[in-house]
Protein backbone atom coordinates (compact mmCIF):
# COMPACT_ATOMS: atom_id res chain seq x y z
CA UNK A 1 0.00 0.00 0.00
CA UNK A 2 3.17 2.75 1.13
CA UNK A 3 4.52 1.55 -2.96
CA UNK A 4 0.83 2.53 -4.22
CA UNK A 5 0.34 5.93 -2.73
CA UNK A 6 4.10 6.73 -3.38
CA UNK A 7 3.55 5.87 -7.12
CA UNK A 8 0.88 8.12 -7.01
CA UNK A 9 2.48 10.76 -5.31
CA UNK A 10 5.18 10.56 -8.28
CA UNK A 11 2.51 10.57 -10.63
CA UNK A 12 1.08 13.39 -9.15
CA UNK A 13 3.92 15.68 -9.08
CA UNK A 14 5.20 14.67 -12.60
CA UNK A 15 1.35 15.73 -14.04
CA UNK A 16 2.09 18.91 -11.93
CA UNK A 17 5.98 19.12 -13.58
CA UNK A 18 3.70 18.67 -16.75
CA UNK A 19 1.23 21.65 -16.31
CA UNK A 20 3.60 23.64 -15.09
CA UNK A 21 5.84 23.51 -18.11
CA UNK A 22 2.80 23.89 -20.27
CA UNK A 23 2.30 26.96 -18.81
CA UNK A 24 5.66 28.03 -19.33
CA UNK A 25 5.73 27.07 -22.83
CA UNK A 26 2.72 28.77 -23.78
CA UNK A 27 4.43 31.73 -26.35
CA UNK A 28 6.50 29.24 -27.62
CA UNK A 29 6.19 29.38 -31.40
CA UNK A 30 6.40 26.86 -34.44
CA UNK A 31 10.56 26.55 -35.07
CA UNK A 32 11.75 28.60 -37.83
CA UNK A 33 14.66 26.35 -39.44
CA UNK A 34 16.65 28.86 -41.09
CA UNK A 35 17.69 28.93 -44.93
CA UNK A 36 21.29 28.75 -45.09
CA UNK A 37 23.85 30.41 -47.43
CA UNK A 38 21.30 31.92 -49.42
CA UNK A 39 22.38 33.97 -52.47
CA UNK A 40 22.19 37.77 -52.41
CA UNK A 41 18.60 38.52 -54.32
CA UNK A 42 17.06 35.07 -53.08
CA UNK A 43 14.24 35.44 -50.56
CA UNK A 44 15.78 35.24 -46.75
CA UNK A 45 13.68 33.62 -43.96
CA UNK A 46 10.59 36.27 -43.40
CA UNK A 47 8.71 35.98 -40.46
CA UNK A 48 6.05 38.88 -39.31
CA UNK A 49 4.15 38.98 -35.99
CA UNK A 50 1.72 40.66 -33.64
CA UNK A 51 1.82 40.59 -29.91
CA UNK A 52 -0.58 42.13 -27.51
CA UNK A 53 -1.12 42.53 -23.59
CA UNK A 54 -2.71 38.81 -23.96
CA UNK A 55 -0.16 37.28 -25.20
CA UNK A 56 1.30 35.85 -22.04
CA UNK A 57 5.24 34.80 -21.31
CA UNK A 58 5.18 35.49 -17.76
CA UNK A 59 2.40 37.30 -15.83
CA UNK A 60 3.69 40.72 -16.82
CA UNK A 61 5.48 40.13 -20.27
CA UNK A 62 3.72 39.54 -23.75
CA UNK A 63 5.19 38.21 -26.82
CA UNK A 64 6.78 35.21 -28.47
CA UNK A 65 9.68 32.91 -28.03
CA UNK A 66 10.79 31.59 -31.52
CA UNK A 67 12.61 28.75 -31.66
CA UNK A 68 15.51 28.99 -34.59
CA UNK A 69 17.08 25.96 -35.57
CA UNK A 70 20.40 26.36 -37.72
CA UNK A 71 22.18 22.88 -38.56
CA UNK A 72 26.19 24.19 -38.92
CA UNK A 73 28.37 27.09 -37.11
CA UNK A 74 27.71 30.77 -38.03
CA UNK A 75 26.68 33.66 -38.03
CA UNK A 76 22.78 34.99 -38.14
CA UNK A 77 21.61 38.13 -39.07
CA UNK A 78 18.32 39.63 -37.88
CA UNK A 79 16.58 42.62 -39.36
CA UNK A 80 13.56 43.75 -37.31
CA UNK A 81 11.74 46.36 -39.77
CA UNK A 82 8.24 47.94 -40.22
CA UNK A 83 8.18 48.09 -36.60
CA UNK A 84 4.07 49.59 -35.02
CA UNK A 85 5.03 49.80 -31.64
CA UNK A 86 2.57 51.00 -28.83
CA UNK A 87 4.47 49.41 -25.92
CA UNK A 88 8.30 49.70 -26.31
CA UNK A 89 9.95 46.24 -27.32
CA UNK A 90 13.04 44.05 -26.93
CA UNK A 91 13.99 41.33 -29.01
CA UNK A 92 16.91 38.72 -28.18
CA UNK A 93 18.19 35.87 -28.84
CA UNK A 94 18.90 33.18 -26.39
CA UNK A 95 20.82 29.51 -26.42
CA UNK A 96 17.85 28.01 -24.21
CA UNK A 97 14.47 27.75 -24.09
CA UNK A 98 13.99 29.38 -20.61
CA UNK A 99 16.17 32.14 -22.23
CA UNK A 100 18.57 32.23 -19.35
CA UNK A 101 21.81 32.11 -21.56
CA UNK A 102 21.87 35.01 -23.79
CA UNK A 103 23.89 35.70 -27.27
CA UNK A 104 25.46 38.88 -28.95
CA UNK A 105 21.52 39.49 -30.26
CA UNK A 106 19.43 42.00 -27.74
CA UNK A 107 17.87 44.93 -29.26
CA UNK A 108 14.75 46.94 -28.75
CA UNK A 109 12.29 49.16 -30.23
CA UNK A 110 10.82 52.20 -28.69
CA UNK A 111 7.09 53.60 -29.31
CA UNK A 112 7.60 55.57 -32.09
CA UNK A 113 10.55 53.55 -34.21
CA UNK A 114 10.42 52.09 -36.74
CA UNK A 115 13.57 49.05 -36.76
CA UNK A 116 16.12 47.57 -35.52
CA UNK A 117 19.28 45.42 -36.52
CA UNK A 118 22.23 43.04 -35.40
CA UNK A 119 23.87 39.27 -34.89
CA UNK A 120 24.55 36.69 -33.28
CA UNK A 121 27.50 33.87 -33.57
CA UNK A 122 25.99 30.27 -33.54
CA UNK A 123 28.80 28.89 -32.59
CA UNK A 124 27.21 24.92 -33.01
CA UNK A 125 24.42 23.64 -34.90
CA UNK A 126 21.19 23.56 -32.84
CA UNK A 127 18.20 25.28 -31.71
CA UNK A 128 18.94 28.99 -30.37
CA UNK A 129 15.43 30.98 -29.30
CA UNK A 130 14.29 34.76 -30.31
CA UNK A 131 12.36 35.96 -27.86
CA UNK A 132 10.00 39.07 -28.85
CA UNK A 133 8.66 40.95 -26.12
CA UNK A 134 6.75 43.59 -24.33
CA UNK A 135 6.12 44.86 -20.80
CA UNK A 136 3.02 45.42 -19.29
CA UNK A 137 0.81 45.10 -16.19
CA UNK A 138 -2.50 46.30 -16.68
CA UNK A 139 -1.66 48.40 -20.24
CA UNK A 140 -3.98 47.18 -23.44
CA UNK A 141 -1.36 47.62 -26.60
CA UNK A 142 -0.49 45.87 -29.61
CA UNK A 143 2.88 45.39 -31.65
CA UNK A 144 3.92 44.33 -34.58
CA UNK A 145 7.26 44.00 -36.23
CA UNK A 146 8.54 41.53 -39.52
CA UNK A 147 11.98 39.74 -38.80
CA UNK A 148 13.97 39.17 -41.53
CA UNK A 149 16.91 36.95 -40.89
CA UNK A 150 20.21 35.82 -43.22
CA UNK A 151 22.19 32.73 -42.01
CA UNK A 152 25.82 32.58 -43.26
CA UNK A 153 27.34 29.14 -41.92
CA UNK A 154 31.16 28.61 -42.11
CA UNK A 155 30.85 26.06 -44.29
CA UNK A 156 32.71 25.39 -47.68
CA UNK A 157 30.73 26.73 -50.34
CA UNK A 158 30.75 26.39 -54.40
CA UNK A 159 30.62 29.15 -56.46
CA UNK A 160 28.83 30.48 -59.57
CA UNK A 161 30.16 33.04 -62.22
CA UNK A 162 27.98 36.25 -61.67
CA UNK A 163 26.42 35.36 -58.29
CA UNK A 164 26.75 37.23 -55.10
CA UNK A 165 27.40 35.33 -51.83
CA UNK A 166 27.02 36.50 -48.28
CA UNK A 167 30.35 35.95 -46.05
CA UNK A 168 30.73 36.62 -42.66
CA UNK A 169 33.13 35.63 -39.85
CA UNK A 170 32.35 34.98 -35.85
CA UNK A 171 35.66 35.85 -35.13
CA UNK A 172 38.76 37.12 -36.99
CA UNK A 173 40.27 33.56 -36.92
CA UNK A 174 37.50 32.04 -39.18
CA UNK A 175 38.88 31.19 -42.83
CA UNK A 176 36.65 30.43 -45.32
CA UNK A 177 36.68 28.62 -48.72
CA UNK A 178 34.64 29.22 -51.88
CA UNK A 179 35.26 26.23 -54.72
CA UNK A 180 34.84 27.61 -58.23
CA UNK A 181 35.57 25.35 -61.72
CA UNK A 182 36.36 27.81 -64.35
CA UNK A 183 34.01 27.15 -67.34
CA UNK A 184 36.59 29.10 -69.79
CA UNK A 185 40.55 29.94 -70.27
CA UNK A 186 41.19 33.56 -69.26
CA UNK A 187 40.36 35.30 -65.69
CA UNK A 188 37.99 35.65 -62.72
CA UNK A 189 37.35 38.72 -60.77
CA UNK A 190 37.02 38.10 -57.21
CA UNK A 191 35.40 40.71 -55.10
CA UNK A 192 34.27 40.84 -51.55
CA UNK A 193 32.88 44.66 -50.80
CA UNK A 194 31.89 45.59 -47.04
CA UNK A 195 32.63 47.75 -44.50
CA UNK A 196 35.83 46.60 -43.42
CA UNK A 197 38.78 44.40 -45.65
CA UNK A 198 39.49 41.29 -45.50
CA UNK A 199 42.57 39.22 -47.00
CA UNK A 200 42.03 36.96 -50.07
CA UNK A 201 43.95 34.24 -51.79
CA UNK A 202 43.85 31.63 -55.01
CA UNK A 203 44.53 28.31 -54.19
CA UNK A 204 44.84 25.32 -56.51
CA UNK A 205 42.26 21.85 -56.44
CA UNK A 206 44.47 20.90 -53.83
CA UNK A 207 44.06 24.17 -51.64
CA UNK A 208 48.29 24.74 -52.28
CA UNK A 209 48.24 28.13 -52.47
CA UNK A 210 48.81 29.90 -55.73
CA UNK A 211 49.00 33.49 -55.52
CA UNK A 212 50.21 36.46 -53.34
CA UNK A 213 47.86 37.34 -50.31
CA UNK A 214 46.03 40.23 -51.34
CA UNK A 215 44.17 42.49 -49.02
CA UNK A 216 40.92 44.00 -50.31
CA UNK A 217 39.43 47.51 -48.89
CA UNK A 218 38.20 50.38 -51.13
CA UNK A 219 41.43 51.42 -51.84
CA UNK A 220 41.27 48.53 -54.44
CA UNK A 221 37.64 48.90 -54.45
CA UNK A 222 37.36 45.14 -52.84
CA UNK A 223 38.27 43.31 -55.64
CA UNK A 224 41.01 41.57 -57.43
CA UNK A 225 42.41 39.55 -60.30
CA UNK A 226 43.62 36.08 -60.83
CA UNK A 227 44.00 33.80 -64.31
CA UNK A 228 42.24 30.93 -65.09
CA UNK A 229 42.70 27.69 -67.39
CA UNK A 230 39.30 25.83 -68.83
CA UNK A 231 37.95 23.24 -66.51
CA UNK A 232 40.72 23.32 -63.58
CA UNK A 233 39.38 23.72 -59.68
CA UNK A 234 40.60 26.48 -57.65
CA UNK A 235 39.30 27.72 -54.51
CA UNK A 236 39.27 31.54 -53.01
CA UNK A 237 40.13 31.60 -49.54
CA UNK A 238 39.29 34.41 -47.33
CA UNK A 239 40.46 35.50 -44.10
CA UNK A 240 40.63 38.47 -41.25
CA UNK A 241 36.72 39.40 -41.65
CA UNK A 242 35.86 41.70 -38.71
CA UNK A 243 33.79 39.73 -37.08
CA UNK A 244 29.83 40.21 -37.39
CA UNK A 245 30.03 42.40 -40.50
CA UNK A 246 28.65 40.98 -43.71
CA UNK A 247 30.50 40.95 -47.17
CA UNK A 248 29.24 40.01 -50.56
CA UNK A 249 31.73 37.92 -52.55
CA UNK A 250 31.37 37.02 -55.64
CA UNK A 251 33.40 35.44 -58.26
CA UNK A 252 32.99 36.99 -62.19
CA UNK A 253 35.08 35.30 -65.03
CA UNK A 254 35.66 36.22 -68.43
CA UNK A 255 37.35 34.49 -71.28
CA UNK A 256 40.41 35.30 -73.13
CA UNK A 257 41.07 34.27 -76.40
CA UNK A 258 44.98 35.03 -76.92
CA UNK A 259 47.26 34.53 -79.95
CA UNK A 260 50.49 33.83 -77.71
CA UNK A 261 53.23 32.13 -78.37
CA UNK A 262 54.95 29.77 -75.56
CA UNK A 263 58.45 29.93 -76.66
CA UNK A 264 60.90 32.84 -78.30
CA UNK A 265 60.50 30.17 -81.63
CA UNK A 266 56.58 30.50 -81.38
CA UNK A 267 56.76 33.97 -80.81
CA UNK A 268 53.80 35.35 -82.32
CA UNK A 269 53.46 38.56 -84.71
CA UNK A 270 52.29 41.76 -83.14
CA UNK A 271 51.65 44.83 -85.51
CA UNK A 272 51.56 48.32 -84.25
CA UNK A 273 49.17 49.66 -82.29
CA UNK A 274 47.58 46.58 -82.30
CA UNK A 275 46.88 45.24 -78.66
CA UNK A 276 47.33 41.75 -77.79
CA UNK A 277 45.48 39.93 -74.85
CA UNK A 278 46.56 37.35 -73.08
CA UNK A 279 46.68 35.91 -69.51
CA UNK A 280 49.81 34.60 -67.33
CA UNK A 281 48.84 31.30 -65.77
CA UNK A 282 50.50 30.23 -62.65
CA UNK A 283 53.26 28.16 -63.50
CA UNK A 284 53.39 29.37 -67.11
CA UNK A 285 56.94 30.52 -67.68
CA UNK A 286 55.34 33.26 -70.04
CA UNK A 287 53.68 34.73 -73.37
CA UNK A 288 55.44 35.42 -76.25
CA UNK A 289 55.79 38.34 -79.37
CA UNK A 290 57.28 39.40 -81.90
CA UNK A 291 57.15 43.26 -83.95
CA UNK A 292 59.60 43.97 -87.31
CA UNK A 293 60.72 47.73 -86.99
CA UNK A 294 61.45 48.21 -91.25
CA UNK A 295 63.56 51.45 -90.46
CA UNK A 296 65.03 53.04 -87.56
CA UNK A 297 62.83 54.89 -85.63
CA UNK A 298 61.13 55.79 -81.93
CA UNK A 299 59.58 52.64 -80.44
CA UNK A 300 57.30 52.72 -77.16
CA UNK A 301 55.97 50.08 -75.76
CA UNK A 302 52.56 49.40 -73.70
CA UNK A 303 51.85 46.48 -70.84
CA UNK A 304 48.60 47.08 -69.51
CA UNK A 305 47.77 44.67 -65.92
CA UNK A 306 44.13 44.30 -64.22
CA UNK A 307 43.65 44.94 -60.81
CA UNK A 308 46.22 43.74 -58.61
CA UNK A 309 48.32 41.90 -60.92
CA UNK A 310 52.41 41.70 -60.91
CA UNK A 311 53.47 41.18 -64.22
CA UNK A 312 56.70 42.46 -66.20
CA UNK A 313 57.78 42.76 -69.89
CA UNK A 314 61.23 42.18 -71.17
CA UNK A 315 62.88 43.25 -75.01
CA UNK A 316 64.69 40.95 -76.61
CA UNK A 317 66.86 41.84 -79.64
CA UNK A 318 67.09 40.00 -82.95
CA UNK A 319 69.77 37.49 -81.34
CA UNK A 320 68.08 36.86 -77.89
CA UNK A 321 69.64 39.62 -75.75
CA UNK A 322 67.83 41.06 -73.55
CA UNK A 323 68.00 45.19 -73.73
CA UNK A 324 65.22 46.28 -71.53
CA UNK A 325 63.11 45.44 -68.57
CA UNK A 326 59.74 46.71 -66.92
CA UNK A 327 57.13 45.88 -64.10
CA UNK A 328 53.62 46.53 -63.42
CA UNK A 329 51.78 46.29 -60.54
CA UNK A 330 48.62 46.67 -60.02
CA UNK A 331 45.85 48.90 -61.95
CA UNK A 332 47.59 50.67 -64.66
CA UNK A 333 49.92 50.81 -68.02
CA UNK A 334 53.81 50.58 -67.96
CA UNK A 335 54.83 52.69 -70.56
CA UNK A 336 58.55 52.52 -71.89
CA UNK A 337 60.53 53.49 -74.59
CA UNK A 338 63.42 51.73 -76.59
CA UNK A 339 66.49 53.87 -76.79
CA UNK A 340 68.70 50.75 -77.74
CA UNK A 341 70.34 51.27 -81.34
CA UNK A 342 72.93 53.63 -82.90
CA UNK A 343 70.28 56.59 -82.92
CA UNK A 344 69.69 58.77 -80.07
CA UNK A 345 66.04 57.99 -79.15
CA UNK A 346 65.34 55.30 -81.78
CA UNK A 347 65.78 51.64 -81.65
CA UNK A 348 67.96 49.90 -84.94
CA UNK A 349 65.70 48.12 -87.78
CA UNK A 350 65.40 44.70 -87.58
CA UNK A 351 63.36 41.86 -85.10
CA UNK A 352 62.35 42.46 -81.63
CA UNK A 353 60.82 39.71 -79.25
CA UNK A 354 58.70 40.70 -75.91
CA UNK A 355 58.07 38.18 -73.47
CA UNK A 356 55.09 39.10 -70.67
CA UNK A 357 55.69 36.84 -67.52
CA UNK A 358 55.00 36.68 -64.18
CA UNK A 359 56.75 39.14 -61.79
CA UNK A 360 56.93 36.68 -58.55
CA UNK A 361 56.46 33.42 -57.87
CA UNK A 362 52.74 33.57 -56.79
CA UNK A 363 51.52 36.32 -59.51
CA UNK A 364 49.40 35.42 -62.67
CA UNK A 365 46.73 37.90 -64.12
CA UNK A 366 45.75 38.85 -67.42
CA UNK A 367 47.34 41.71 -69.66
CA UNK A 368 46.83 43.74 -72.96
CA UNK A 369 49.97 44.80 -75.22
CA UNK A 370 50.73 47.19 -77.75
CA UNK A 371 53.94 49.15 -79.87
CA UNK A 372 53.88 52.02 -82.04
Amino acid sequence: MKKLLRSIVVLAAMAMMTLGATSMVSAMEPAVTLKEDVVYGDAYTVRSYTWNQNDKITDTTQGYIIPLVVKKPGVVFIDVTNCSIEKDAWFAVFKDPACDQTTTFYESVYVGEKQTSGHFNAEKAGTYYLKISSNSYKETYTNSATISMIYVSNSEKTVTSGKKYFLAAKSNSDVQYFKYTAKATGFVTVSAPGKYGCYSEFLNSKKSVISEKEYLSSTNKWTTIYAVKKGQTYYVKVSALYPGEIHLLSVNQKAVKEKSGKSKKKAKALKAKKAAKGTVQIGEKGDWYKLKLKKKKALTIMLKVAEQNDLKISLYNSKGKRIDRAAVVGTGTNTFKVTYGSTFQKANKGTYYLKVERNTKKSSGYYELSWK
